[in-house]
Order: structure tokens, then sequence, then C-alpha cells
């Protein structure tokens, strides 16, 4: 796992290896979407590292996003039921 990235705007497509993840906006329809483009130069810094977890934690840090949005679930239901689409 210490090379591989999924990149996705579903966070249940990788929910499960959030430190290997990186979540990008939607883009269907968008013929100005950059999303993919804008993440070149730091995919290609990935290279020279022996894992590509430790970098995206930094960068992104899903795990802890994810954690807090757990948090706030639990805290406040029918808030997070009704303004959030990770479920």
């Amino acid at each position: 796992m210490k090379d591989i990235i999924i990149i996705d705007n579903q966070l249940l497509s990788f929910y499960s290896c959030l430190t290997n993840s990186i979540l990008v906006e939607s883009f269907y329809g968008d013929s100005e979407d950059i999303a993919l483009k804008s993440l070149i130069p730091f995919l290609l810094n990935l290279e020279k590292v022996t894992d590509v977890r430790n970098e995206l934690e930094k960068e992104f840090d899903l795990p802890g996003i994810y954690q807090n949005y757990i948090k706030a679930k639990k805290l406040f239901p029918k808030l997070i039921k009704s303004s959030c689409k990770l479920t």
C-alpha cells in the first residue's frame, strides 16, 4: 500500500483506505474542470518518497477529516444528515 494512490470524488470509493486517498470535487459535465491537472505537481513529487501515505496524510489528512465527520455526526445527527453527502 506504500505506493498506491486512489483519486476519486466519492468517499465511499476509498473509505477503507483513507491513508492512500485524495478526495476531489465532482466534475460531471464541467469542461473547465482542472482537479486532476492541479494535482500533477504533487503527484510528481510523490515519485521521490518511499511511502505515499505519509505525504498524503500531511497534505490532505483524510483519516483526520473522516474522524471529525464521525464525531460531528454523533454530536449533531440531524444537522449532519441534512447537510452532508458523505454517508
